[in-house]
């Protein structure tokens, strides 16, 4: 008799249970394997990445009659690491510190710096995300003795895959305008060498958000 209870209560627990579980099947959603949200971003937030690549020298346009040429610069390698806080879940502003390194014909080192201000907005298509960037800031630039500062403008694009809601990875493609303006000065170029120096970044980018 007293086996016979036994099982009787056994059978209701587990009857209850099997209610139960069923019960908050039916009333959480369901998900695919591995899905997960994608992560919003606010004000306090933070963003620091790393980039390095190549940098193509396009062309240089000069001032006085807006002619073009070449660079005849070889193919440069870039990097740099850059600091942003968010605004919203789409803004942030920051800062961009990097340099590029670069060879005329005649094996002379030309070496650019440059510290920007950055803008970004972020368009978002989970689990990619499309920061586009505008910069400006002075770029330090030297070619053996000569040296000068220089207005730079850089906008672009980087296309990022969210690893996870902390790492993401992508590549940059960024333009670079610099506004190499020489005066009389006796030490520098004459203002007829005045150009916009065009060139190309090709990056690949790990960006690290802090939160």
């Amino acid at each position: 008799m007293k086996s016979r209870i036994t099982r009787r209560v056994w059978a209701g627990l587990l009857f209850s249970l099997f209610i139960l579980q069923w019960t908050g099947a039916q009333e959480l959603p369901t998900k695919e394997p591995g899905a997960r949200p994608r992560p919003t971003y606010g004000l306090g937030d933070q963003s620091l990445s790393l980039s390095a690549g190549v940098l193509l020298p396009l062309f240089f346009q000069f001032t006085e009659d807006f002619r073009t040429a070449p660079t005849n610069l070889s193919l440069g390698g870039t990097a740099s690491l850059k600091w942003s806080g968010y605004l919203s879940d789409a803004t942030r502003l920051g800062f961009d510190f990097g340099g590029m390194f670069a060879f005329s014909p005649n094996s002379r080192a030309l070496y650019m710096v440059p510290f920007l201000f950055t803008f970004d907005y972020i368009v978002y298509a989970f689990p990619f995300e499309v920061p586009l960037h505008a910069s400006v800031g002075p770029c330090f630039t030297q070619l053996e003795e000569l040296f000068h500062i220089d207005p730079m403008l850089k906008i672009g694009a980087t296309i990022l895959w969210d690893y996870d809601p902390a790492w993401s990875f992508g590549m940059n493609l960024h333009y670079w305008w610099i506004m190499q303006l020489y005066t009389s000065n006796p030490d520098s170029p004459p203002p007829s060498h005045s150009a916009f120096g065009n060139f190309l970044e090709i990056s690949l980018v790990a960006e690290y958000r802090i939160r």
